[in-house]
């Protein structure tokens, strides 16, 4: 039944930042991604917003999307993600779906995170971030495997 009101659900998530209807969107995109899809571009802005329980709900949302297509999220996507990451580096710890889904991302795509390898290094080496050392693992072993001309070294 819920499947029905699918894209009015994500619009109350989304729109309206309401937290009930996350607990049945898993289930509903199973069933019907391409609305999901559709609000890709929103579910990354939401990752950064200031509420922290709705920034890591969505956060797990956009991880679970990005796992079966990882193929679906842009250069502008990526650039974004890092750009907010950099941004807030005190609020790491609510991010780990979104490093995650970004392992994904570099698992399938990674001469999207050429430009990101150094701010990948940086917060492995010197902030010790466990879930960007899953992303940044992810991103080795796939610029070297596909062996492109700025494979990461």
């Amino acid at each position: 039944m819920a499947i029905n009101y699918t894209e009015e659900l994500l619009s109350d998530v989304i729109g309206r930042k309401k937290i009930d209807p996350f607990a049945i969107l898993p289930n509903l995109y199973s069933k019907r991604p391409e609305p999901f899809h559709a609000r890709l571009n929103d579910l990354v802005d939401g990752i950064f917003s200031s509420d922290a329980e709705y920034s890591i709900s969505v956060s797990h949302l956009f991880s679970i999307i990005v796992k079966e297509h990882p193929e679906l999220v842009t250069s502008v996507q990526v650039d974004h993600l890092f750009a907010s990451i950099e941004a807030c580096p005190s609020n790491l710890d609510g991010l780990f779906s979104t490093f995650q889904a970004l392992g994904y991302v570099a698992n399938v795509q990674p001469h999207l995170f050429h430009k990101y390898r150094a701010q990948l290094l940086e917060l492995v080496t010197k902030q010790q971030n466990v879930w960007a050392f899953g992303c940044l693992q992810q991103y080795f072993v796939a610029s070297t495997i596909i062996g492109d001309e700025n494979t990461a070294n």
